[in-house]
């Protein structure tokens, strides 16, 4: 019996996944026995529900659990937070469930073509407001029985954007027992996330560090990946800061004036070798050296230092970052799935990349057998890092040509001179300007770059594009393109917008920070 955490899968989410639950019991129990472990599968949670799950160790036990669970004597009882409707004491709820095309299932009327039956007992446990906490019996198991029937009553559970809930950081709903009388009777209490919704009540920092850590299963234990983000902020319950790693160190960012030593503290009592603070200001560029040092000083806060330079690794090419040098470390970490989009594309092409900063793309370029690289990046300091890194990784230098100076001067000149590229990345700070006084403002602007970046683009080619304006859409982001492509006359084959880093969760509703668009002429 397990007492399964939030955000870990019941099953396997894509081939060769090691993250699911019942492959990490077989490898604990592997561990522990020293021998090949059996895990039997009678039933599954949702990737965000908690709670009690149950699975057979041997096989002489699998076939008894099976007719267990397929004969409904298996007693489950759930624990729910939701709002809006007041629910009674006690009721019996006997509704028709209809799955829809969408990954939704919706109560319907009885007779309804393809509806199944489903059966719950709820009872009202604690109400405050219109919050309250329920508990549900199921005498049957549909797919999102318990989320259909209560949104359906006009009491979605929490977290639930999907069925109408309010915002919160997780799903609130939760296995908290499994009985058959006579066999097993495991319960548990309630956990502070479920039932924190209705009293308000904060969870405590060490279980918001050990879910965050859960969503990160994957990437944790991912060979050749070492840096990823741990906490994000609000979509972690830790609103105002997060918390990356770079191998054994971690940086934390926050975006108050907040005490962060209990935070630095418990990160190092989870494993963290050393804590490095980065208080993240509204206009950093505005900063000079004294001010960026004393918002992030160049020795950890917490624990050991690391060295000047470090190296890490995604997907298994080396970039090395600095943890203790101003308020960035030289690899933006919300980039990771671009960058192995980037090395996907690249065999073979001509690549341009524009705001190279240190060259994170480039490498990645490099890495994936581009026949040609262009960094591009108004600061010459930033791409003889990248030049470093080209060189750390074992890549042929002469493959790379960098140009300091600003791109949109960069990318008309090479349209007068009718150079090309295949594949183009652009990823602009929110607001940027130069010696020359060229200045850059995303939202207005992104129009005006998107023209010029088709012009430098190949029959063929793909434009990546991506910003981090929190108040740019994703939907303007790709408008811009498409504006951008009907004034010059150019069809695009494909405009598609690119999923959010899964180590950057944001609360159920809300848009993700980075947004991107993969465009192919």
């Amino acid at each position: 019996m397990i007492d399964k955490p939030p955000f870990v899968p019941t099953q396997a989410s894509r081939e060769g996944a090691t993250d699911d639950l019942p492959t990490r019991v077989a490898a604990f129990l592997s561990a522990r026995d020293a021998s090949e472990a059996y895990v039997g599968t009678h039933q599954r949670l949702d990737r965000d529900t908690s709670g009690v799950i149950a699975y057979a160790k041997r096989r002489e036990a699998n076939a008894w659990l099976a007719e267990a669970f397929e004969g409904r004597e298996v007693e489950k009882v759930y624990v729910a937070a939701v709002s809006g409707e007041k629910l009674p004491g006690r009721a019996r709820w006997e509704d028709a469930l209809l799955a829809s095309g969408a990954d939704e299932v919706r109560v319907v009327p009885h007779g309804t073509r393809g509806a199944v039956t489903a059966v719950t007992e709820m009872r009202t446990i604690e109400r405050r407001g219109d919050r309250a906490l329920v508990e549900l019996r199921i005498e049957t198991g549909r797919t999102h029985q318990i989320r259909a029937q209560l949104r359906h009553r006009g009491a979605p559970i929490a977290g639930d954007v999907w069925y109408g809930g309010a915002a919160w950081r997780r799903l609130a709903l939760q296995s908290i027992a499994l009985r058959v009388p006579g066999h097993f009777d495991v319960a548990i209490d309630p956990c502070a996330g479920v039932a924190g919704f209705v009293r308000g009540t904060d969870e405590a920092l060490a279980t918001l560090l050990a879910d965050a850590a859960e969503r990160r299963y994957g990437l944790a234990h991912e060979a050749g990946t070492s840096c990823f983000r741990w906490v994000n902020d609000a979509g972690d319950g830790l609103p105002g800061v997060a918390v990356e790693v770079y191998g054994e160190h971690v940086v934390l960012h926050a975006y108050d004036e907040r005490d962060v030593q209990p935070l630095a503290d418990a990160l190092v009592e989870r494993g963290a070798a050393g804590v490095y603070l980065k208080r993240r200001p509204k206009k950093a560029s505005a900063l000079d050296e004294e001010a960026t040092r004393s918002l992030a000083p160049t020795t950890p806060i917490a624990g050991a230092a690391a060295e000047a330079e470090i190296e890490v690794r995604e997907n298994g090419v080396p970039f090395l970052v600095r943890l203790g040098d101003g308020l960035s470390t030289g690899l933006f970490l919300d980039q990771r799935a671009n960058r192995a989009r980037v090395r996907e594309l690249a065999q073979g092409a001509r690549v341009l990349n524009l705001f190279a900063y240190t060259c994170g793309f480039s490498i990645a370029a490099a890495a994936g057998g581009a026949g040609e690289v262009v960094s591009v990046d108004a600061a010459k300091k930033q791409l003889e890092r990248g030049v470093r890194g080209f060189a750390h990784a074992g890549l042929d230098a002469g493959l790379h040509e960098t140009i300091a100076d600003d791109a949109f001067a960069v990318l008309d000149r090479m349209a007068r001179r009718g150079r090309v590229f295949d594949l183009v990345v652009c990823d602009p700070p929110t607001y940027s300007s130069t010696k020359k006084g060229t200045r850059f403002t995303s939202g207005k602007m992104w129009t005006e770059l998107a023209g010029k970046l088709l012009r430098v683009l190949a029959p063929g080619g793909r434009i990546l594009a991506t910003s981090n304006d929190r108040r740019l859409t994703q939907r303007q982001l790709r408008d811009a393109f498409r504006d951008a492509a009907k004034e010059a006359g150019r069809e695009l084959a494909q405009l598609k917008d690119l999923a959010p880093p899964v180590d950057y969760p944001v609360l159920p509703g809300s848009e993700p920070h980075l947004k991107g668009v993969l465009a192919r002429s």
